[in-house]
Order: C-alpha cells, then sequence, then structure tokens
C-alpha cells in the first residue's frame, strides 16, 4: 500500500511539472492573439488549418478497454504538437514567437454506460493565446477483453476551436484500438480518420477582400500508448503520428 501511494504521489508531481511548466513558458511573454494575416493565402490557410486541427483534435490517452456502467474517470491531460514554428503561417497567425510544440493543457471526464459504451468530454486552451476548445466523444467496446482476449473499441469525436474571432475550425474523427492489460500496465494502439473543417469568420475588409475559401482536410492517424493503473487513479502516456506528431500525458482518478 506505501508504494502504491508513493507512485500516485510521483504521477501527480510528473504532470503537475507539466502543466506548470506550459504555462510558465507561455506566459513568459505577453499574451498572443491568434488571427489571420491580410497577407494570408489559400495555401497558407490550408496548412495553418491542418496543424492547428490535428492540434486541438481529441486523442485516445486510454486503452480500448470500457469504464463499466456507472464507472467514471476524470483528470487532467496534456497534449504537445510538433508544429512547422518557422513556417510563414504560424509567423503572420501567431504574433510573437510561436512555440516549436503547441502545449494544450485539458480537463477532461469519461463515464460509462451500459453495453460496454463510454463517454466523455474535454475542455483545453492554449496558455497565453485567445485559443479555447471544446469536445465529446462515444466509444463502444465490443469486446471488453479478459484474462486472455485484448479489448477491442470503437470511437467517434468532436472537437471545436474557440475564442479565435477570424476562424471557424472543427474536428470529426473516428478511430479503432486494442488494449490488453498486464499487471497494472496496459498498453495499448489504435488507427483513425481525422477530418477538419475550417472557415474564415473574420471581419477585417483586407482578410475578407482576400476571398480564402473554407478548407476540408482528412488526415490518418495511428497512436500507441501505455497506461498505468493503481487503484483510483491512472496515468497515461501516448503518442500519435499523421502529418505532425502529438504527445500526451494524462492524469486520472476513477471510481
Amino acid at each position: 500500500m506505501p508504494h502504491r501511494r508513493n507512485l500516485g504521489l510521483f504521477y501527480c508531481a510528473l504532470l503537475s511539472a507539466i502543466v506548470t511548466g506550459i504555462v510558465a513558458t507561455e506566459q513568459s511573454g505577453l499574451a498572443s492573439d491568434i488571427g489571420l494575416d491580410p497577407s494570408f493565402t489559400q495555401s497558407y490557410f490550408h496548412d495553418l488549418s491542418e496543424e492547428a486541427g490535428l492540434a486541438i483534435s481529441y486523442v485516445q490517452a486510454a486503452p480500448a478497454e470500457p469504464l463499466g456502467f456507472l464507472h467514471f474517470d476524470v483528470g487532467v491531460e496534456a497534449s504537445f504538437t510538433q508544429i512547422h514554428s518557422d513556417a510563414a503561417y504560424w509567423q503572420l497567425a501567431y504574433p510573437g514567437t510561436p512555440p516549436s510544440y503547441l502545449p494544450v493543457p485539458k480537463l477532461r471526464a469519461r463515464f460509462g454506460l451500459p453495453l460496454s459504451i463510454d463517454v466523455g468530454g474535454s475542455y483545453a486552451y492554449v496558455p497565453g493565446t485567445n485559443v479555447r476548445m471544446a469536445g465529446g466523444e462515444v466509444k463502444w467496446a465490443p469486446f471488453k477483453g479478459g484474462v486472455i482476449m485484448p479489448a477491442v473499441a470503437i470511437r467517434g469525436t468532436y472537437t471545436t476551436l474557440m475564442g479565435v474571432s477570424d476562424l471557424d475550425l472543427q474536428t470529426y474523427g473516428a478511430d479503432v484500438s486494442i488494449s490488453k492489460g498486464f499487471a497494472i500496465f496496459t498498453p495499448y494502439l489504435g488507427v483513425g480518420q481525422v477530418w477538419i473543417k475550417s472557415k474564415v469568420t473574420s471581419s477585417d475588409p483586407l482578410v475578407i477582400a482576400l476571398n480564402i475559401q473554407p478548407e476540408t482536410i482528412s488526415r490518418t492517424r495511428g497512436f500507441v500508448g501505455l497506461q498505468i493503473g493503481i487503484p483510483f487513479i491512472n496515468f497515461a502516456v501516448e503518442a500519435a503520428f499523421s502529418s505532425i506528431p502529438t504527445y500526451t500525458a494524462r492524469l486520472s482518478v476513477g471510481f
């Protein structure tokens, strides 16, 4: 029991350090408002939409096995998406110096329903910017897994960007994952598709005059992760790979 307690305290300290580091780094300068520049091109808008969309889209950060009826999991999550910060579209859209990794701390909750179905929601923000986002997920595990058999799950997700007056950005996702627990360790992997829809909503006449058309982008994304679980506490790390990678750490409590 003391070992499990120490392990739980270690998880808390680790993720707290990650989130604190993100906030301290991003708030060391003035707040940045993401927006479109009058010199933006259609190509710039496409690339910005793709990378921003992948950054805000839902990640798995959990095994395939269902929570179970009336069980829940609530915690904090931090994702880091590697963007092309030296590209012109980020230099124009992000005042100041864009970070090499776009950090997104999140609050996330999941709840177990009958028939091996889990539903969840998340709220996220990018420190030091006007970027906010919210989303939801529905996951069904047709194979719950057991002593020998792995769990298999199918999931649908949705996220929407908020706080950016120049841009309407939404993502939709579908993926399939598989996981198998071994003692306190549960490795998992999966693959899915992310659809990104974006359009310009700027009221700036100079931006409107650019006549930038809406973008619809589809990208395949694979992911691999590991969850370490002790009673009431779960810690997960994940790497997701598409046109750009996203790395995630999640700490949660569940009952």
